[in-house]
């Protein structure tokens, strides 16, 4: 896959006189979001709950991987089957792991097999310029999965040429080896990297080796940006009882994912037009024990391939009283598989939003209508509102409908253990939101309250009467809740010897159901989840920066998880230690999976 890919790479190039350039100008400054509204709006001035992890926090946090980044970064349940990104299940705000939409620079990429695979991203950490979390629902203008949230991964730009070489080894045999280039060439500037991952594993038979390539083009010309954004992931990994407690302990699991985005933006007087066209590939190979012989009677392998085809194009208008935005979305999902058979869906979507400021209000409607080959049409309504209290202090608000298809793997999926249930509605839900937002130049905080009136989620569930986890549409279940966090800057900690950076989140949940079952997924959420970050500046340079994770999981034993990463930086040359699970806490995912102890490694960096 990785030579078909680099070949239709150089292809596209040669076509289009090697495209692109970050289509959003929005893109263009930090102070600027795109997952709360699909207008340019400051991160001030935004009605919703939004995250931005910038370049610099990224480098700092020490993180391999973006679930890796997401867990030190933010509040969010990320269930992982594996370390170094192998497989992570992402939740936000109890949502399940097919309830988040994944973005890269605006472009859908989740998976119609399973969510189990959102987080297989063609891309490297050293790729990432920011990341931005919007928290809660997106449906209204991004379409199906925007339930519980919405992660957008905005790679890399840059117009100066340079090279990052990165090495880093660790126990476990960990060994990371990660190149990045950017080269000018005539009038685009084009981004190459790539990143070997591997390692023996923390326990028998959870070896990982992954591979990464990622090649991204840019060009500003008279007739707008243009930007061709591509990449590759192969993943080999030992699946020691991944889906099968206590049982089956050599599974293993290929996957594979291709990604090619093209992306214009134009800017005329009257406003701004966007149009966006992907491709994303994933492919997946289960094997229930690879110690046995193909031909061997006990033998079980699942072959899955997925094909997902994304059109947009979106206009802006610029006015004084209000600023409409409109947008049309064409796509389709194909799966082709050994167990889940050969299935397609066509999907069209049709989106308005309009922004309006009176006085100190700054109100945000918004519609989006979806059509479903394989169900009906879907409307989806939203409204945000903020009201500036005073120069420092809004108060928010918003009310929205968001959507989930059931994935493949819900749908026809059939194991001794799990039965899919091709009968299935998508999920819906009403979400309603609340919260302040106070920031200075020393301090910025928050606190939202959230709360989301489920219909139709979809669970694995066992009733008495069954013998089998069999997918179900679950109804009246509301999760509700509330977050806090507080970032305090150096200037404000200037008499605390040291400390020059702390951040602290701090999510607490509950959920309400009127339904007697036993739940594989839905009602295992984080009931209390606090994260804290604190920078220190030591002697001789030397920095680090400490994460605390605290979780405490329904029906489960509460636990923390510290990490360190100390680091120093010389001019070009940078050297790095990272502790995770300094405590070597014990502790499980799913409830039943073991994961790894105290994990050290150490990397170099060089800049050129």
């Amino acid at each position: 896959m990785l030579n078909k890919l680099i070949k239709l790479s150089l292809a596209l190039i040669l076509i289009i006189s090697g495209l692109t350039a970050q289509i959003y100008s929005t893109y263009q400054s930090d102070t600027i979001v795109v997952t709360g509204t699909r207008i340019p709006t400051t991160l001030t001035e935004i009605s919703r709950n939004v995250k931005v992890i910038n370049s610099t926090q990224i480098e700092q946090s020490g993180a391999t991987s973006i679930d890796e980044l997401l867990a030190k970064s933010v509040t969010g349940d990320f269930q992982a089957r594996g370390m170094d990104g192998v497989q992570t299940d992402l939740h936000l705000r109890g949502s399940s792991f097919n309830q988040v939409l994944i973005l890269i620079d605006g472009m859908k990429v989740n998976d119609p097999q399973t969510g189990h695979h959102n987080l297989n991203l063609p891309l490297t950490i050293n790729d990432i310029k920011k990341v931005e979390v919007l928290k809660g629902a997106g449906s209204r203008l991004y379409g199906p999965n925007a339930m519980g949230g919405i992660i957008n991964i905005i790679t890399r730009q840059s117009e100066k040429q340079s090279t990052s070489i990165k090495l880093s080894r660790g126990q476990n045999k960990y060994f990371n080896r990660t190149i990045s280039m950017v080269l000018p060439l005539g009038n685009t500037v084009n981004r190459v990297s790539y990143a070997l991952r591997s390692s023996d594993g923390y326990r028998y038979n959870t070896d990982y080796d992954i591979s990464t390539f990622f090649y991204r083009s840019s060009l500003n010309s008279k007739w707008g940006n243009f930007s061709l954004t591509s990449g590759v992931t192969d993943k080999d990994f030992g699946a020691n009882q991944f889906y099968t407690p206590g049982s089956y302990p050599d599974q293993r699991e290929k996957t594979e994912v291709a990604f090619v985005g093209l992306q214009h933006y134009l800017k005329p007087e009257w406003g701004r037009i966007r149009s966006r066209l992907s491709w994303r590939q994933h492919g997946d190979t289960f094997v229930l024990d690879h110690t046995l012989n193909t031909d061997d009677p006990g033998f079980y392998q699942n072959d899955h391939t997925t094909e997902l085809y994304t059109a947009e194009v979106q206009a802006t208008l610029d006015s004084k009283i209000i600023t409409p935005h409109f947008g049309l979305e064409v796509g389709r999902e194909e799966i082709a598989s050994t167990s889940l058979g050969n299935h397609f869906r066509n999907r069209i979507g049709l989106y308005i939003e309009g922004q309006s400021t009176i006085g100190k209000f700054s109100i945000t409607p918004g519609l989006s209508v979806f059509y479903y080959s394989d169900w009906t049409m879907y409307g989806f309504p939203g409204l945000d509102i903020s009201y500036e209290l005073s120069d420092n202090l809004n108060w928010i608000a918003s009310i929205e409908k968001s959507f989930s298809p059931p994935t493949y793997t819900n749908l026809y999926y059939n194991s001794p253990v799990n039965q899919g249930n091709s009968e299935l509605k998508p999920e819906e839900a009403w979400s309603l939101e609340t919260g302040w937002r106070y920031e200075n130049q020393n301090i910025k905080s928050s606190l939202n309250l959230f709360l989301r009136d489920n219909k139709n989620m979809i669970d694995y569930a066992w009733n008495s009467l069954d013998s089998v986890y069999i997918a179900r549409n679950v109804n009246d279940f509301q999760i509700y809740g509330s977050e806090l966090s507080l970032e305090l800057d150096k200037n404000f900690l200037a008499n605390i010897p040291y400390l020059n950076m702390l951040k602290l989140e701090y999510t607490k949940m509950s959920g309400s159901r009127q339904a007697d079952y036993k739940s594989k997924y839905v009602f295992n959420y984080l009931q209390d989840q606090a994260v804290l970050t604190a920078g220190h500046s030591l002697v001789w340079g030397l920095k680090s920066i400490w994460n605390v994770n605290y979780q405490n999981r329904i029906n489960y034993n509460d636990y923390w998880l510290i990490g360190c990463n100390l680091y120093f930086n010389y001019r070009n040359f940078r050297i790095n230690l990272t502790v995770d699970n300094i405590l070597d806490t014990e502790y499980y995912a799913f409830g039943y999976l073991p994961m790894p102890g105290r994990w050290i490694k150490a990397g170099i960096t060089l800049q050129f």
